[in-house]
């Protein structure tokens, strides 16, 4: 799949652009602060209808503004595919738009334009908070899922309800037992999420592994392990419920729900260790390379197609060497956005390449 026509209007610091890029390699070249990060970012919204670095749409207007639009088409073997968000402040909801028809539920929209995003921000899901791995683990099945995505959804707004009630019960407004209903679905729902994620990092596991032996020369083996707040299992739904009901009382205590996948976490390690305890910053910035690379593998396997592949400021913090092994893992077909302040990229990447040059005029191609 490639995207073939980008609009964006009053998106972040564009007030309004077209972009048509090529089907190969797109290397994008600017300054810092021209708004090459928020070009990726807005491909990954089509994909994912969320942003890898803000919690809110109303962050993605450009400023003095109370509306935005988001406009992609991609072709893959099965014809083209339009998507189209556009968001209204005053509103305070989105619309989305699938090949011109407006569609009733906007997760219908997810995964349409599947892609992969690598930025500077990665470093923060391998050493980070564990939300950020959810969110970034979240994001990866939903696209290629869409039980898990339906699962997901569900699952989001049963523990809101639930955790009202909690609040309620805690006030003594309601019966401990109208929590019966809510943990029903808590264990349903739960259950499934839990299955799958075990079932997709496991296989996200062996492949990055693979790719951060060969991005390093073999230097440490990377492993990525899952941890559920709760049992996996053929008696996974069994495990949730009788954890529910031991930590009750806990949770009326608290006012939320203490357990469940909302509270899952996988991590990294090198060898044995926790890699946010011994990795430096370059290995680190190669753990998350590695990462995306081995979910792009996954979901090219997956769908029959690859993926686009969106790799923000891969010429910072890396030298030569590191970062002319990570392009060589890069698929030779498929589309891939780069974005960087260097000109001196293309004889490390494989492929047909295109230089675009941003400014603050637009994206125009850089004539060789």
């Amino acid at each position: 799949m490639y995207l073939k026509y980008l609009r964006l209007y009053q998106f972040r610091n564009f007030n309004e652009l077209e972009f048509e890029p090529t089907q190969d390699v797109n290397i994008i070249v600017g300054r810092n602060g021209i708004g090459k990060t928020n070009l990726l970012e807005a491909i990954g919204y089509l994909s994912s209808l969320r942003s890898h670095r803000a919690s809110t749409d109303r962050t993605l207007m450009m400023l003095g503004k109370d509306e935005f639009s988001v406009r992609g088409i991609a072709s893959s073997e099965l014809g083209n595919v339009d998507v189209r968000i556009d968001y209204f402040q005053e509103r305070g909801r989105r619309v989305g738009y699938l090949d011109g028809n407006r569609v009733d539920r906007l997760i219908d929209m997810v995964g349409r334009i599947p892609s992969v995003l690598f930025s500077p921000e990665d470093l923060n899901f391998v050493r980070g908070a564990p939300s950020e791995r959810r969110r970034v683990i979240d994001i990866f099945i939903s696209q290629l899922d869409r039980e898990y995505l339906e699962a997901l959804s569900r699952y989001n707004a049963t523990l809101s309800q639930r955790n009202a009630l909690l609040k309620v019960i805690q006030s003594g407004g309601a019966e401990v037992g109208q929590l019966e209903v809510w943990d029903d679905g808590i264990i349903r729902y739960g259950k499934e999420i839990v299955e799958r994620r075990a079932e997709w990092i496991g296989g996200l596991s062996k492949v990055a592994s693979r790719f951060y032996r060969d991005v390093t020369g073999g230097e440490q083996e990377l492993n990525l392990v899952y941890e559920p707040s709760l049992e996996v299992g053929n008696d996974a739904g069994i495990g949730i419920g009788e954890r529910l009901n031991s930590v009750r009382e806990d949770d009326i205590r608290y006012g939320f729900t203490t357990v469940g996948p909302h509270r899952d976490d996988f991590k990294f390690l090198l060898g044995d260790i926790r890699a946010s305890q011994v990795a430096s910053q370059g290995q680190t910035r190669l753990m998350a390379i590695a990462f995306r690379l081995a979910q792009s593998k996954m979901m090219g396997d997956y769908l029959g197609e690859h993926p686009i592949l969106l790799l923000d400021d891969m010429g910072s913090e890396l030298d030569l060497t590191h970062l002319s092994e990570a392009f060589r893992l890069i698929p030779e077909k498929g589309q891939v956005f780069v974005t960087t302040t260097r000109e001196d990229l293309a004889p490390i990447i494989s492929g047909e390449v295109t230089f675009w040059r941003f400014s603050d005029s637009g994206i125009v191609e850089m004539k060789s």
